[in-house]
């Protein structure tokens, strides 16, 4: 199972071990067209952690921008549930597992302040969750909600490992137990958990909606060639500049997509032939062109996966290689030429092919502008000016006479009753933004 699956598994079962998450991610969802008052979004901001509610408190622009990406949402589940995917079977479920969630994260964290259940003692009993799981019908209710996540995306299809079905289960049925709790308690009628709610289910629908989205805007062949023709211009340019005797350290400084060489005028370290079963060198299109080039000599266009290169070699040795035995190895700069694509992570460790980055950025630009073509006829209202109280700071503690500061110690990051967002998908594609550039271009894996 991949690791971003275990995140998001990890992220939905959280509610039940940290008792204070709120699941609800503005970012990514939308399953109601009701317009939102500046009240609610200030009830939204209450279910955030301290430190964003700080934030948000002291930053209008930060306001704003949590108010632009609700909007987004909910216009993209409005256009999902006009297009009925709100009418199928498996959405339907889902959406009352995302209430469970809300209802149940409410439930625990209104305990723990309230004082019902100690912060370390989970307010559900083993035997409740025993209980619950030998009522009529929850094993089949159970195999329906792996179904679902699977369908919906949450975990993937297959067979799913005992270990991992048995604690999910666990989890499963202490998320249902709280539930019923809590909707015993009232709190599926108190209004932030009702906006909660909202826009968990909201999430759920505008992200399924995304992804089918971006299934139907694949790239095609002239749009990808197009890009690329440009950035092989670029190369040309480039090249013939090097060879009318221009600076080629400074035409590497300005013109180079190389994040990792730019800085130093393109250099790469010294660098032998590949060896066979040992770990570094070069790509081998690159390779053969640079070991193929006489000192001072600069290459014609080299094409990799990694975009366009025009290399210098700069001078040769012979050198122990990472099989040990002497190896002949060269110095060279190189200039690498990728077509544009938006910014993105630098640090992300993707080592996708310069075409497929390509084909995901036209597909985020494509998806970015028809996003803003829903949001722009979306009846949608909400506010971007609301208030957000910012979290109370706790008092200073005494001096001590024995040295430091008596008191308890202020709440750390994961305290109880501070509440998160999970993590973000590892993609980008329900607003914009591409993947990746690799970080080396010229270096293997």
């Amino acid at each position: 199972m991949k690791a971003t699956t275990k995140a998001i598994i990890a992220a939905a079962v959280a509610v039940v071990a940290a008792c204070g998450l709120i699941f609800w991610q503005a970012k990514y969802g939308g399953a109601h067209s009701a317009n939102l008052t500046p009240e609610d979004m200030a009830l939204i901001a209450e279910g955030l952690s301290p430190r964003e509610r700080a934030r948000l408190a002291e930053d209008p622009e930060a306001r704003k921008k949590l108010a632009e990406d609700i909007r987004q949402m909910l216009a993209l589940a409005e256009e999902a549930k006009s297009k009925g995917v709100g009418d199928r079977p498996e959405v339907k479920r889902q959406m009352e597992v995302m209430k469970s969630f809300v209802i149940a994260s409410l439930y625990a964290l209104k305990q723990r302040e309230g004082g019902g259940a100690p912060p370390t003692q989970q307010p559900y009993t083993k035997e409740e969750t025993d209980g619950y799981l030998k009522e009529s019908g929850r094993e089949e209710e159970f195999t329906q909600f792996v179904s679902d996540a699977q369908k919906t995306g949450l975990i993937p299809e297959g067979e799913v490992p005992e270990a991992q079905k048995s604690q999910l289960k666990e989890q499963w049925a202490a998320i249902q137990v709280l539930a019923r709790k809590g909707s015993a308690a009232g709190l599926d009628k108190d209004r932030k958990a009702q906006l909660q709610i909202r826009l968990q289910q909201a999430r759920v629908m505008a992200s399924m909606y995304s992804d089918e989205m971006a299934k139907n805007l694949k790239p095609s062949d002239e749009e990808v060639a197009e890009k690329l023709t440009a950035a092989r211009r670029e190369a040309e340019d480039v090249l013939k500049r090097a060879r009318a005797g221009e600076n080629f350290e400074e035409l590497a400084k300005q013109f180079s997509d190389e994040p990792g060489a730019k800085a130093g005028g393109g250099e790469l370290p010294w660098f032998g032939r590949a060896v066979v079963g040992q770990p570094g060198g070069m790509v081998k299109p690159f390779e053969d062109a640079a070991f193929a080039l006489k000192d001072g000599e600069v290459s014609d266009i080299v094409e990799t996966d990694f975009g366009f290169h025009i290399i210098k070699a700069e001078g040769r040795r012979t050198d122990k290689g990472p099989d040990g035995q002497p190896q002949e190895q060269i110095h060279v700069r190189h200039v690498l030429i990728q077509p544009e694509m938006p910014e993105a992570n630098p640090f992300a460790p993707s080592r996708k092919p310069v075409k497929d980055q390509l084909k995901d950025a036209i597909v985020a630009e494509k998806q970015e502008r028809l996003i803003k073509e829903i949001v722009s006829r979306s009846h949608v209202k909400v506010p971007d000016e609301f208030v957000v109280k910012a979290p109370e700071q706790p008092p200073a503690a005494p001096f001590s006479p024995h040295g430091g500061a008596e008191g308890p110690p202020a709440p750390s990051a994961g305290s109880p009753g501070e509440q998160a967002l999970p993590p973000e998908p590892d993609a980008q594609p329900k607003g914009g933004g591409a993947k990746p550039k690799p970080a080396a271009p010229a270096k293997k894996n």
